[in-house]
């Protein structure tokens, strides 16, 4: 759903952007007001999410409060990896750049088909996608 989300919105970008040139307005004068059917900027796409919108992603009873991420419930080690797995299939794995990590990255959570959903810092704070 996602991916079709962000191809409509480039497409209407390409398609904007083409006219723009065409009848010689550049671009960088009007990037601000390009809105799809939505009423939503055609950058939104480009944003990062927000961490609420991040912490809608992860199943309720893993989450502590609204912005972390309750790392105890990760108690089974996955054999091989820095990674630690709790009951319902949901992986944490330490962050590979450790100690020179950047942003105060430490753990990425995984869902249950391995797809990043978030990074984490090492108390469980919800910190970026």
């Amino acid at each position: 759903m996602m991916k079709k989300k962000i191809k409509q919105k480039l497409a209407l970008f390409l398609v904007a952007f083409s006219v723009l040139t065409t009848v010689n307005i550049t671009p960088a004068h009007a990037i601000g007001g390009f809105v799809d059917h939505d009423g939503e900027s055609i950058w939104a796409w480009w944003e990062e999410p927000s961490v609420a919108d991040i912490a809608k992603e992860i199943p309720k009873r893993l989450l502590r409060d609204g912005e972390s991420v309750e790392v105890g419930y990760f108690n089974r080690k996955i054999r091989g990896e820095k990674a630690w797995k709790e009951d319902g299939g949901w992986v944490i794995e330490r962050d590979r750049g450790g100690e020179n990590s950047h942003g105060g990255s430490y753990w990425k959570l995984k869902d249950k088909k391995g797809g990043r959903v978030a990074t984490l810092d090492e108390d469980g704070k919800i910190l970026r996608k």
